[in-house]
């Protein structure tokens, strides 16, 4: 193979984001750090020089901006040492590939293959270990990448003379088999060293298993298990897929000083009893619920001709990792997961919500966690590129920040996507899923690779210092727009029965579940399309490699569908077919390698059996780290610009701006809005017109920081009524209202390791308790849901010394609703009536004022589910007469208020007099809200039995006047939008 380098540098200098961190990490000031991109192509033959050269400057760079050099010709550019960052072998490389596909366009017939790098330039000499450091910090991601480190002579003499390999070619290695009659330690060592993530009881099930089937395995040819059927196990059995402990027997019980809030509680299964159970019994009633609870997302009924569908994922452990990557493949596989729902619905919109250590913060982290500033700057961008480059908007979410995510952080996901009620051409119901023995299982979309590899299983334990770069996946949003646009048209087609994304256990997943509903599966893993030879059968089975869906496909529509593919440039291939044998049977080049009762696969493990008590005077959940309050000063001014520079609470605005939120002409309620475009809105609203539809779709989320740690009952709540009241305040009916629940924890099972696990699985029941409470007083039903149960982080200190940090007991809620129409968030005009709406208290209660200062208070603000209803219910008679109106949150009724006066520069006096408490508590079932003067009459006769309070009126001078002090509107917007840039 001859080797070709390019590298591509701007003909001006162009800084690199983290130039500051440079000088920071080596405490000077004038550093310089500039970028450039490489790029490697290998062919066979030799290229002539004037392709070189076109490659050069008309493929790979732009040569009015850019300077390209491709040959040993010195490079005309200033700098000391040179950093050079390449992926290492297996992990996936985008821009590799649509290089190698643009170069293709003009080379039909070239057989090359192009490795992609980036480069950085240095102005200053520095030490080489630190600088290593540095790059192993900031730059680059050990696991994934390779970074080397060049003087400036010994760059510019071998930097052609060496490549970084794509891909391990290896030999196929036989299935291996184990023999699972030896002792329990032998048991636990073979989990544990293939990453299996099952318990000593489950590996005693398995083998229970084999015995049982051992005459029939035997007529098979199989005897031992084969590493086959245990990965396909694990991945089927890991708590990231089966939900083993929502669905356990748990004994709830109840230690504390203040009595007994529940008594003891004997629970089946939290997920069946309070979940399930809510949405159950309002569906007789909610005749807008299509399918909840049995697909890849909830499918309600808002609109005359669509059906809506809606997911939200997590993707934490891969974050942790690689955060990039691993966002990156988040929102892809949400967005799979609404390709997969149904007969295949198409995505409108995303949305995120990041929670990581304070980026700001200066931690003495662990050596192998990352910077929460650079977690939050990846996840951000895979977000953003995950969106953008699949043309879907990203139209709501929110960040919180919290000293013990800095260990695993939480990063959430999600999409929404639209159904027709009925298809013009395909017989079959959108909802429906129609697989049947002798339907060919036909993979589509990307081919299989090493990443990914125990993704499921991985993501199913505590995050370790020791984790391999298999674990991780990076997704490539162009071919899954090709594939989203090849599901589309083939499903209105008719050209297949059924479909399922690739996600967490890849093919063992994905095809493992459709078997269940005909009654088994033959695989012939050989007709696999891979990314590299060399793939162990079990990789190919279990690999997560992204942009792949499963479909069922009749016999007679196979070759219909692979010249449709071609038209998509989507490749397919027929994997097998589904039968009703009981059995799923894989074969790789005539070789048995699977033979699993599916039965078994999918209802044969125990339900797990579980202790929690409550008691939270002997197990406090505190921060892993001390953090220093303010002292408290009685000045408004100093209160509020502290308060409004909070990360929990400071402008996102500059971090939203990097999303598209104008794409497919739908987002009628963005992010920020205003005449400035600075005021942040409660929520995402799409106008379904744009498809053809005829609703108004709002989309919320609500969750809270500062009472989890204490008592996840109260934070289920506050979550909860903040996810409804976004929706509220801009315009929802609570009648046409559906939830998701995301549920992120610590460890909640007892052991050696983790002694406060009865303790965190009691705050789990709570928050269950919690939100079934308010799904049946607000008639809001569940319709979708996630969980995630081990958020912790185990390894050392800098020091050596063991060290565990745990994420808080951690609930989103995210909110769909049908609008009646749109609620502005800001002040509309002068002269109008501001109204609170709901009850705070003049008493000082937990909140981002007591955080931040040291000043006592009174532990959570009071509420009452049934009060908060009648308000909510009540708000939609309000609509006619409301010119704006914004919930309370975080930050309490002034940060409302300084939220309304920012979009329009429109000011407010506020006459009534207003304590500390009522400034700054962060009460439930409470907005602000402007009227008219004109309708003061008739508003208040309407609000009746429902609490309020008159505050003052809108001002045509952009300033809050409180109680006649008139606060330093340049400082607070200062604060506000200097404290968190992106």
């Amino acid at each position: 193979m001859k080797t070709y380098r390019f590298d591509i540098i701007p003909k001006k200098e162009i800084s690199h984001k983290l130039e500051k961190e440079l000088n920071i990490f080596f405490k000077k000031s004038k550093l310089r750090m500039f970028t450039s991109k490489i790029y490697w192509i290998q062919s066979k033959t030799t290229i002539e020089t004037c392709d070189l050269q076109y490659i050069a400057n008309e493929i790979l760079s732009d040569s009015l901006i850019e300077d390209a050099y491709y040959t040993k010709s010195k490079i005309n550019y200033n700098y000391d040492q040179f950093i050079e960052i390449s992926f290492k072998p297996g992990v996936r490389d985008n821009r590799a590939q649509s290089t190698l596909d643009a170069i293709k366009i003009i080379y039909h017939d070239i057989d090359i293959e192009v490795h992609c790098g980036d480069g950085l330039f240095i102005q200053g000499d520095l030490p080489l270990k630190e600088l290593n450091e540095f790059s192993s910090q900031y730059l680059c991601n050990p696991l994934l990448h390779n970074s080397n480190i060049y003087l400036k002579h010994t760059f510019e003499n071998d930097r052609f003379d060496y490549i970084r390999p794509k891909h391990i070619q290896l030999e196929k290695s036989a299935v291996e088999v184990f023999d699972l009659e030896k002792k329990d330690e032998d048991l636990n060592s073979l989990s544990e060293s293939r990453c299996l993530a099952l318990s000593l009881n489950e590996m005693h099930q398995i083998r229970k298993y084999i015995s049982k089937e051992k005459h029939n395995r035997k007529e098979k040819g199989l005897a031992e298990i084969t590493d086959v059927e245990i990965e396909i196990l694990a991945q089927t059995w890991s708590e990231h897929c089966k939900h083993k402990i929502f669905s356990s027997k748990i004994e709830y019980s109840e230690e504390s000083h203040k009595g007994k809030q529940f008594g003891d509680i004997n629970i089946n299964s939290l997920y069946k009893e309070y979940i399930r159970h809510s949405t159950n019994k309002l569906s007789k009633e909610k005749l807008w619920l299509r399918s909840v609870f049995s697909d890849n997302a909830g499918v309600v009924r808002f609109d005359s001709k669509f059906d809506l569908c809606i997911k939200v994922e997590t993707h934490n452990s891969p974050c942790a990792l690689d955060p990039y990557g691993g966002a990156l493949t988040g929102i892809l596989g949400v967005n799979r997961d609404i390709m997969g729902t149904g007969l295949g619905a198409m995505t409108i919109a995303n949305m995120d919500v990041f929670c990581t250590g304070f980026p700001q913060k200066d931690y003495k982290l662990p050596p192998k966690l990352m910077p929460p500033k650079r977690i939050l700057s990846e996840v951000h961008k895979g977000v953003e590129d995950g969106g953008n480059k699949s043309g879907i908007p990203t139209i709501n979410g929110s960040m919180h920040f919290h000293d013990n995510w800095v260990g695993k952080p939480l990063i959430y996901v999600g999409s929404v996507g639209i159904l027709p009620h009925e298809f013009d051409k395909n017989p079959q119901s959108p909802i429906s899923k129609n697989q049947k023995p002798g339907d060919l299982i036909v993979v589509c979309g990307g081919r299989v690779g090493a990443d990914g590899i125990h993704g499921a299983t991985f993501s199913s334990m505590e995050l370790k210092d020791d984790a391999l770069s298999t674990f991780v996946q990076i997704g490539d949003p162009y071919t899954q727009k090709k594939l989203a646009d090849f599901i589309l048209e083939a499903r209105d087609k008719n050209l297949f029965t059924s479909i399922t994304d690739n996600g967490a256990g890849g093919l063992s997943s994905s095809i493992g579940e459709m078997a269940q509903e005909t009654g088994g599966a033959k695989i012939y893993l050989e007709r696999a399309l891979l990314k590299y030879p060399g793939l162990k059968s079990y990789e190919i089975m279990i690999s997560e490699s992204q942009e792949r869906m499963t479909l069922s496909v009749d016999p007679s529509m196979f070759n219909e569908l692979k010249k449709l593919s071609k038209k998509y440039e989507v490749e397919i291939v027929n994997m097998g077919e589904f039968t009703n044998n009981g059995y799923l049977e894989i074969y790789d080049e005539d070789t048995l390698c699977a033979y699993l009762d599916i039965n078994f696969m999918h209802n044969g493990l125990d339900q797990m059996k579980l202790k929690a008590k409550f008691a939270p005077e002997i197990f406090k959940l505190s921060p892993w780290c001390e953090t220093n309050k303010l002292k408290f000063r009685d000045d408004l001014n100093y209160l509020v610009q502290h308060i409004l520079s909070h990360p929990n609470i400071a402008s996102k605005e500059s971090w939203v701006r990097q999303y598209d939120h104008e794409v497919k002409a739908q987002t009628v309620g963005k992010p920020y809005n205003g005449i400035n475009q600075d005021s942040p809105s409660d929520a995402g609203i799409i106008d379904l017109s744009a498809h053809g539809g005829s609703s108004l779709i709002s989309i919320s989320n609500g969750l809270d920081t500062l009472h989890s740690m204490e008592d996840s009952y109260i934070s289920t709540h506050y979550a909860v009524d903040e996810a409804i009241r976004n929706l509220i305040a801009s315009g929802a009916d609570i009648n046409h209202i559906a939830l998701l629940d995301n549920f992120c924890w610590p460890d909640p099972i007892k052991s050696m390791k983790n002694p406060d696990g009865e303790h965190k699985l009691a705050m789990l029941v709570r928050s269950n308790i919690a939100l079934k409470e308010a799904c049946l007083t607000y008639k809001t039903p569940l319709i979708s849901g996630k969980d995630s149960m081990k958020n912790d982080f185990y390894g050392n200190d800098h020091n050596g010394n063991k060290i565990k940090i745990s994420s808080p007991p951690t609930l989103l809620v995210t909110g769909m609703a049908k609008n009646h129409l749109i609620i502005k968030n800001q002040f509309q005009e002068i002269n109008e009536l501001i109204y609170l709406i709901g009850n705070i208290e003049d008493q000082i209660h937990k909140s981002h004022l007591t955080e931040l200062f040291d000043i006592p208070h009174e532990g959570h603000h009071p509420y009452n589910l049934e009060s908060n209803k009648m308000i909510y219910e009540k708000f939609s008679t309000l609509h006619p007469y409301l010119t704006s109106a914004h919930d309370i949150s975080e930050g309490g009724l002034f940060t409302t208020l300084f939220e309304m006066n920012l979009g329009n520069n429109i000011g407010c006096e506020i006459t009534a007099k207003l304590s500390l408490g009522k400034l700054f508590n962060e009460p439930l079932g409470s907005f602000v809200v402007t009227i008219k003067e004109r309708d003061m009459k008739t508003f208040e006769e309407k609000l009746q039995k429902t609490p309020f309070t008159l505050l003052g009126k809108t001002t045509e001078e952009s300033k809050i006047n409180i109680f006649k002090q008139n606060l330093n509107q340049t400082e607070l917007i200062k604060s506000y939008k200097g404290a968190f840039h992106g």
